[in-house]
């Protein structure tokens, strides 16, 4: 349908407009988030500049724009998503290590396990050990998948070992981002046959026996979940990931963490 559109194709200013306008919008979300954070740490500067700017464009809004409107508008659209790549594709990265004063660098991917971490013949593993390897680093955040440290033990608690082995070589502090219980009375909990209470319990006991067991900081996010008056408002639909307040609650417990950490040194 896009190839076919353009047998009629013809180039005019407001195609160019939408482009310079999607930049734009990015420039925006940044400097409000610069705003917004200027007496924030760091790492809580850096989650909002990250997540802030870009818009995905192919994942959600092309399917209704081919859906529901005319061809023209599905090729305004790709104009927008072209001002919107460069944000997308690292520029976001680049302005939040100027502004922040320091590089973040983000290795994950959904459902990875930290044990991908250590494999170099995975493409996340191989770009972890070529980061632990060859650059320096201050602080290294370490998150297992989310029921890892329950189902897989054995491989979570050998990840962290060997993890941390590499951070405290490579000069950096090895920090533990402990996670959180599924949404209690969600349908992933009832799916996997759970008790709130019991998984809440067994991450954090897994956490705190890796952390003492490698020296590593902790940061308890899970723990701040379960104490929070009404979790419920901490999680994102799925009752798994976190809302926009859980997300900023787990980016300051991982801050505080480094902080008071550097603050002791």
């Amino acid at each position: 349908a896009l190839l076919s559109s353009f047998s009629a194709f013809r180039l005019v200013p407001s195609l160019l407009a939408v482009l310079a306008a999607a930049a734009a919008a990015n420039v925006l979300l940044l400097a409000v988030s610069a705003l917004v954070t200027r007496r924030r740490p760091g790492p809580v500067r850096a989650l909002y500049l990250l997540n802030a700017p870009s818009y995905n464009i192919g994942t959600f809004v092309l399917p209704f724009v081919q859906s529901f409107l005319p061809p023209d508008m599905l090729l305004a659209v790709s104009m927008f998503d072209a001002g919107n790549s460069p944000f997308n594709c690292g520029g976001a990265y680049a302005l939040t290590a100027a502004l922040t004063g320091g590089e973040v660098v983000c290795h994950a991917r959904g459902g990875a396990r930290l044990s991908e971490q250590l494999n170099p013949n995975t493409r996340l593993g191989a770009r972890t050990q070529a980061a632990l390897a060859g650059e320096r680093w201050d602080y290294v955040v370490l998150q297992e998948m989310s029921h890892g440290p329950i189902t897989a033990p054995k491989s979570f608690f050998s990840s962290v070992e060997r993890l941390c082995g590499q951070i405290r070589a490579n000069g950096a502090v090895p920090v533990l981002f402990a996670t959180w219980a599924y949404q209690k009375g969600g349908a992933k909990l009832a799916a996997k046959g759970w008790d709130y209470d019991g998984m809440a319990s067994q991450l954090a006991e897994a956490y705190r026996k890796a952390a003492l067991d490698n020296r590593a900081l902790l940061a308890d996010v899970g723990g701040r979940f379960y104490r929070w008056p009404d979790p419920r408002e901490l999680y994102a639909a799925d009752g798994v990931h976190p809302s926009e307040l859980g997300s900023r609650m787990a980016a300051e417990t991982i801050a505080d963490v480094i902080r008071h950490h550097k603050e002791a040194e």
